[in-house]
């Protein structure tokens, strides 16, 4: 079903949840795990996704824009983000902006 999934990585905040789910998919479905660091991070993102793991970055000034052009040039399928609350504005734009099915995982206590 799935054979490139990414996950969007927000430096500074709890994602183990949306990095558990993302690698769970990944293994479920044989398919390629990468992370796209909004901003900077790519270390606190390697150091958690693994060494095996591909890491590359946007700017953060437009995440949302960024991730999604990211996510279309590069042939994923699948967009895995994390969200700290429930009214976070960025998963909404990017599920509004998406042309590919996005997965919000909570992270927070609202969950």
């Amino acid at each position: 079903m799935f054979q490139r999934i990414l996950l969007a990585w927000q430096s500074g905040r709890s994602q183990e949840r949306a990095l558990e789910l993302a690698r769970s998919l990944a293994e479920r479905f044989d398919a390629e795990l990468a992370v796209c660091c909004l901003g900077d991070g790519a270390a606190d993102a390697r150091a958690a996704a693994g060494p095996e793991a591909t890491i590359d970055s946007v700017a953060a000034a437009h995440a949302g824009r960024g991730l999604l052009r990211y996510a279309h040039t590069h042939g994923f399928d699948l967009l895995v983000m994390s969200r700290a609350h429930e009214n976070e504005p960025l998963p909404r734009q990017v599920i509004d902006s998406a042309s590919l099915p996005v997965l919000v995982v909570a992270e927070g206590d609202d969950s």
